[in-house]
């Protein structure tokens, strides 16, 4: 419509210009006479001069003019095709800042979710271990109750040495990580046995990280680590996205053997690339804090608003500009027919043709007369043009103020949101403190145990108190049990209750005497295994065997179970733990 507008104006002036002249043409064909002396044609003539005058500067005005209304009618459709798209931005951008904040608040609630399940976890782990404490104490006291009713001399277990309890994650170097020594998992299940600890499978900063986290590896066991290039062959990336910092590989690796090695692990210092459903152990990193919400959007658009407004300041002012330019120049025409007019007053009308003079005015007369009644109606619709920008105008000013109140009250559930978030981490901080006292609490109490224990060790040696079934044999003294079945570790369980350990021998002649006191064709479990390490086996009491006598082909690690050791006829075998056996207990921890 405001194009629209531009159009009818500017045919509008141009009628009006070409009236003028017309005008001017006619009345210089009125003083075309017959007799020019006579009927004062020279005169009329001269009277014409300032109206033609008058003509050449309305033509060059109307060029200026011309010229003018191109470059508004430009801006104009320039300002046409920008307004819609403009005011689509303006209005999508607050509704695309609310999506983003609500993204933003739906992860850091699933963080504080997370945490909070964490924080469970940890309270349920610290509560098993306390738990199984607890019964390691009480089972000590009556331990103790016994020793002090019966004899001063006679000990009826030992307690267990307390684990070192671990609360999962661990300080190493300048950030947090969790070694996995239990379980194996394929790479997929490491990683999302990872994020649900709150971190990734890890990868390493530096050097000096890299080496203090790999010493505390167990030798010759694979670990996976948060490098894969699942994404593109030969690209490897670490799981939280980055590029890794620092690569070990052997030599020849990687080199995507077979076509589907994809994923990273860790051996004895050095990377490998292999298939990422093997089974490994693994290492976790804990992510680090959530990046804080950045608000890019509001000086964007207050740059669109200052151009939108700059562009409809130019049309206005342009406007202004050709309803002045066109007020003066119907203000000239006006002066000139007024000097026109004058001209004919003269002293003696009848000899002078002043009479003619005057009627040769009246086209130029009633041409002004319409120019004027044209002049109120484009003065209407300059005037109508004016109040439609005024109310755009006011428009973008609401709009602005709308998204100001959506980004403050955004800003305002942003910092409560912060605030919730900063007293969980709070109250997970206050929690692993109080673990942290307790744990150092449970290690005085392993400590002063431990203690009491040797004293009561100290005293059964002073006393050589022998237990109930032992005999000795040899130089030592051995326990056979021949009634009841048991699993590796419940025989383990009830050699310690008895003051020993699953035995293991010294000498192929202790061996060959033990073993003429066992049943024929039945197995008894001993006391050595290679449970915490495949392959590299110790005796219950922590000490490396003196002696070992294997069946053929033995041990075999039969499907990757067998990790306890038994003897049948003379020679051992590895089986696995849960079977049940009778078994021989050996007292003290001497092998």
């Amino acid at each position: 419509m405001f194009q629209f507008r531009h159009y009818l104006f500017y045919a509008f002036v141009v009628g009006n210009l070409y009236g003028m002249v017309k005008s001017q043409e006619n009345i210089e064909s009125v003083c075309v006479l017959k007799d020019a002396p006579n009927q004062c044609g020279a005169f009329c003539l001269s009277a014409q001069l300032p109206f033609i005058d008058h003509n050449y500067r309305v033509q060059r005005q109307l060029k200026s003019l011309t010229e003018m209304l191109e470059r508004i009618e430009k801006s104009a459709l320039t300002v046409q095709k920008e307004y819609p798209e403009n005011l689509e931005r303006i209005q999508q951008n607050p509704l695309n800042l609310q999506k983003e904040n609500q993204a933003q608040l739906d992860r850091i609630e699933k963080e504080i979710r997370e945490s909070k399940a964490f924080m469970e976890i940890i309270r349920r782990e610290n509560q098993v271990k306390l738990d199984r404490i607890e019964k390691g104490s009480q089972e000590t006291q009556t331990t103790m109750e016994g020793i002090q009713t019966k004899s001063q001399a006679k000990m009826d277990s030992i307690l267990q040495k307390a684990k070192i309890i671990s609360l999962g994650f661990q300080w190493i170097e300048s950030r947090y990580f969790y070694i996995e020594n239990n379980a194996k998992l394929s790479w997929t299940s490491a990683e999302n046995t990872c994020r649900k600890r709150g971190g990734h499978l890890a990868a390493f900063d530096n050097q000096k990280e890299f080496d203090a986290v790999t010493a505390k590896l167990h030798r010759n066991t694979p670990y996976w680590l948060g490098i894969s290039d699942r994404k593109k062959e030969g690209e490897f990336v670490s799981e939280s996205g980055n590029r890794p910092k620092i690569l070990t590989f052997a030599h020849g690796e990687p080199n995507n053997q077979g076509g589907n090695e994809d994923c990273v692990d860790i051996y004895n210092g050095v990377m490998n690339d292999l298939p990422c459903d093997l089974q490994r152990h693994f290492i976790c990193q804990l992510d680090k804090d959530g990046d804080k919400l950045q608000n890019q959007f509001a000086g964007n658009i207050r740059l669109l608003w200052f151009k939108t407004l700059e562009n409809f300041e130019m049309i206005k002012f342009g406007i202004l500009l050709l309803y002045a330019s066109f007020a003066c120049n119907l203000c000239g025409m006006a002066k000139s027919l007024e000097h026109t007019g004058s001209a004919c007053v003269l002293t003696d009308a009848p000899n002078q043709c002043g009479a003619f003079c005057l009627s040769a005015q009246l086209p130029f007369i009633d041409h002004n007369y319409k120019v004027q009644g044209q002049l109120s109606s484009l003065t209407k619709i300059l005037n109508e043009a004016l109040i439609r920008l005024e109310e755009i105008e006011k428009a973008q000013k609401e709009s602005a103020a709308n998204v100001a109140k959506l980004q403050q009250e955004n800003q305002a559930q942003m910092n409560k949101i912060e605030k919730e978030l900063l007293e969980s981490k709070a109250t997970v901080e206050r929690i692993q403190q109080e673990n942290l006292a307790k744990m150092l609490k449970i290690e005085n109490v392993t400590l002063e145990s431990e203690k009491t224990m040797k004293e009561i060790q100290k005293i059964v040696q002073e006393h050589k108190v022998i237990p109930p079934g032992f005999q000795r044999i040899e130089s030592r003294y051995f326990y056979i049990e021949g009634e009841n079945k048991q699993t590796w570790a419940n025989a383990e369980d009830t050699c310690r209750k008895k003051g020993g350990h699953l035995a293991a021998f010294k000498s192929r002649k202790e061996l060959d005497a033990v073993t003429a006191k066992l049943r024929e064709y039945t197995p008894y479990w001993l006391g050595i295994s290679d449970q915490e390490k495949e392959g590299d086996f110790v005796t219950a009491s922590g000490n490396r065997p003196i002696f070992l006598a294997w069946g053929r082909g033995e041990p075999n690690n039969l499907n990757k179970k067998e990790h306890c050791v038994d003897i049948f006829r003379g020679f051992m075998n590895d089986l696995p733990c849960n079977l049940t056996r009778f078994f021989i207990c050996q007292l003290g921890s001497e092998v």
